[in-house]
C-alpha cells in the first residue's frame, strides 16, 4: 500500500516537474492581462447585458483544444522565434489599450499576446492546430456600445414585425397591429404587448453564434455544410425570438391575465434556447452532420516527451511576461473618468411664470447612468392654462453617461410618430445656434413633444450617436498626439478632463404644432436664465 502510495506521489512530482515551466507562463499571463479581464468582466456582468455568455467562452475554448489532443499529442514541437517578435509587439499595444481605454487594442494585443506564447513556446504545428479554439475567444470581446444600440433598434423592430405576423396568422379572430416595437389588440391584458431591449433578441443572436461556432467546430462535415450552418444563425434567431415574443402573446389571449404573461416572460427564453438548439441539431442531420467528433482517448504519446520546446524560450516569454505585468501597474489610464458635475446654482429654479419642483431619479437611470450627474426638474406655469414642462439634463464626460430616447421612449412604451432636426437660434445669455432633434410619442396613455440636443461648449450634436462618434474622434486625435508626443501626456490626460458634455432634453403634453411652438418658447426661455450655457 505504501508501494503505492509513493509511486502515486513520485508520478505528481514527476508531472509537476514537467508542467511547472507552462504553469509559470500561464499564471504570468493571467497577472499581465488582469486588467483586460476587469474590463471584460464588468460587461459579463451587466443585467440583462449582451454578453453574459462571456464567462463560459473560455472553457468552451478549452473544450475545444481538449478534442484535438491526439494531434498535439503526434505535432513537433519547435520554438518559432518570430513568436518572440509578436509577443513583444504586444507589449505597446497593451499599453496604449489600458491608456486609451479601447477594446480594440485590448483585443489585438490579447491575441499577440496568445498566439506569441504559443508559437515561442510550442512552435508553429502545435499554433495551428490551436488557431481556431483560440480565436474563438473573440466571442467574449464585447462590441462597442453604440454598436450594439444600433443593432438592438434593429432586432427589436423586425423581432415585433414577425411576431406580430404570428399572432395574425394563429388568432384570425382577433384584430391585432402592431406600431414600432408594440403590439396592440384589444384582447390582450391592457391592450399592448410591449417588445422592450432584454426582448429585442440580439443577446440570443449573440450566444447562438457563440454555440453555432462550437458547434461547427466539433462535429464531422464538409466545410461548405458547416459555413451554412453558421449562415443560419441570424435568421434563426429572429425566427426563434419572434417566436417567443408570439408565445408570451399567446398566454395572454388564452388567460386574459397580465401576471400569467409575465411569469410566462421569465422563463421563455430558455424554452426559445430549447427550441433553437433542437432545430439546429435537425438541420444538421438535414445535412446528413452532426456526429461529435471529440477525439481519441489514447494520449500516451503526450505524456511520454517534455511538453514545451526548451528552458530557454520559457524564460524570453516570462521576461516579456513580467515586463508587460509591470506596465499594466505603472501605466493609467487616460479616460478613467470621474463622474459629470451639472452646476446646478445657473440652472434655474424658477423664472417669469415658471416656477418648478426637482423629480427624483428612478434606480435604475442611476444604476445604467452611473457617470453622469442626472437633474429631472418640472415647471409649471403660475397663471394661464398651468401647462408643464419637464427638463431632464445629463453631464457627464463619456458616453456611458447618456442613453439614446430613440432607444428609451420606444422601450417605456411611448413610441415615437415624428422625429426631426430643427434649429433653435438664442441670443442670451449668448448668441449660440443650436441643432436639435424634435421627436414626437404617443401611447395608450401619452402624447408629448421631446426637444432634445447634446453639447460641449458651443459645440451642439442633435443625436446621440453624434456623441458617441465625437468621443471616438477625439480618442482617435488623442491616440495620434500620444504617439507622436508621448512627453505631453499629461496635457492630453488633462483636456480630456474638460471634455464635459451635457444632454438637455424637454417635453410637454401634446403633439401639435402648437405644442413645438410653446415648447421651444419655453425653452428659449430657460436657456435665457441659465448663465452657464453655452460655456
Amino acid at each position: 500500500m505504501n508501494d503505492f502510495a509513493d509511486q502515486k506521489n513520485s508520478g505528481l512530482i514527476q508531472k509537476l516537474k514537467q508542467f511547472w515551466p507552462l504553469i509559470l507562463i500561464a499564471v504570468l499571463f493571467l497577472i499581465e492581462q488582469w486588467p483586460v479581464f476587469l474590463n471584460w468582466w464588468k460587461i459579463w456582468e451587466e443585467k440583462d447585458g449582451y454578453y453574459s455568455h462571456g464567462i463560459l467562452v473560455p472553457f468552451i475554448a478549452i473544450f475545444m483544444l481538449w478534442t484535438n489532443r491526439n494531434k498535439f499529442a503526434r505535432a513537433k514541437i519547435v520554438p518559432c522565434m518570430p513568436g518572440l517578435i509578436l509577443l513583444i509587439a504586444s507589449l505597446p499595444i497593451y499599453a496604449l489599450g489600458i491608456i486609451m481605454g479601447l477594446r480594440l487594442l485590448f483585443g489585438v494585443g490579447f491575441f499577440l499576446c496568445v498566439f506569441g506564447i504559443m508559437l515561442t513556446v510550442f512552435g508553429k504545428h502545435i499554433t495551428k492546430i490551436a488557431a481556431i479554439p483560440i480565436f474563438f475567444l473573440v466571442t467574449m470581446i464585447p462590441l462597442a456600445s453604440s454598436v450594439l444600440d444600433t443593432l438592438t433598434l434593429k432586432a427589436q423592430l423586425t423581432s415585433t414585425t414577425v411576431a406580430a405576423k404570428f399572432l395574425q396568422i394563429a388568432f384570425p379572430d382577433h384584430t391585432i397591429n402592431q406600431m414600432g416595437n408594440q403590439i396592440y389588440s384589444s384582447s390582450l391584458p391592457g391592450g399592448i404587448l410591449l417588445v422592450g431591449v432584454p426582448c429585442s433578441g440580439l443577446r440570443l443572436l449573440i450566444s447562438l453564434i457563440t454555440f453555432t461556432w462550437f458547434f461547427i467546430y466539433v462535429i464531422r462535415g464538409v466545410w461548405w455544410k458547416k459555413t451554412i450552418l453558421m449562415l443560419l444563425s441570424l435568421p434563426l434567431a429572429v425566427f426563434i425570438n419572434s417566436l417567443r415574443i408570439a408565445m408570451i402573446g399567446s398566454v395572454g389571449f388564452w388567460t386574459e391575465s397580465s401576471a400569467s404573461m409575465h411569469a410566462f416572460h421569465d422563463y421563455s427564453g430558455y424554452i426559445g434556447l430549447v427550441i433553437c438548439f433542437v432545430l439546429l441539431f435537425a438541420i444538421a442531420k438535414l445535412l446528413r452532420t452532426g456526429e461529435l467528433n471529440i477525439g481519441e482517448s489514447n494520449t500516451s504519446e503526450f505524456s511520454s516527451r517534455k511538453p514545451y520546446a526548451n528552458m530557454a524560450t520559457i524564460v524570453a516569454v516570462a521576461v516579456v511576461l513580467v515586463a508587460g505585468i509591470a506596465i499594466s501597474s505603472l501605466v493609467q489610464p487616460f479616460y478613467d473618468y470621474p463622474k459629470g458635475h451639472l452646476y446646478r446654482t445657473s440652472i434655474p429654479k424658477s423664472f417669469g411664470n415658471w416656477i418648478s419642483q426637482d423629480l427624483p431619479i428612478d434606480k435604475k437611470s442611476k444604476a445604467m447612468l452611473a457617470k453622469g450627474d442626472l437633474l429631472s426638474r418640472q415647471f409649471t406655469e403660475i397663471e394661464g392654462d398651468a401647462r408643464q414642462v419637464q427638463v431632464y439634463m445629463t453631464a457627464g464626460l463619456d458616453n456611458t453617461s447618456f442613453h439614446d430616447p430613440h432607444l428609451c421612449l420606444p422601450g417605456g412604451g411611448t413610441p415615437l410618430t415624428d422625429d426631426q432636426f430643427i434649429t433653435i437660434k438664442f441670443e442670451k445669455p449668448r448668441p449660440i445656434t443650436v441643432k436639435a432633434s424634435l421627436l414626437t410619442a404617443s401611447g395608450n396613455y401619452d402624447s408629448l413633444t421631446f426637444i432634445y440636443w447634446y453639447m460641449l461648449g458651443d459645440k451642439s450634436f442633435p443625436r446621440t450617436d453624434g456623441v458617441f462618434q465625437d468621443t471616438r474622434m477625439r480618442k482617435v486625435e488623442d491616440f495620434k498626439r500620444l504617439v507622436t508626443h508621448p512627453w505631453a501626456a499629461a496635457d492630453i490626460k488633462r483636456d480630456i478632463l474638460t471634455r464635459q458634455y451635457t444632454w438637455f432634453r424637454f417635453s410637454t403634453a401634446g403633439t401639435e404644432v402648437s405644442d413645438r411652438k410653446f415648447l421651444i418658447s419655453f425653452i428659449k426661455d430657460f436657456v435665457a436664465h441659465n448663465e452657464n450655457f453655452g460655456k
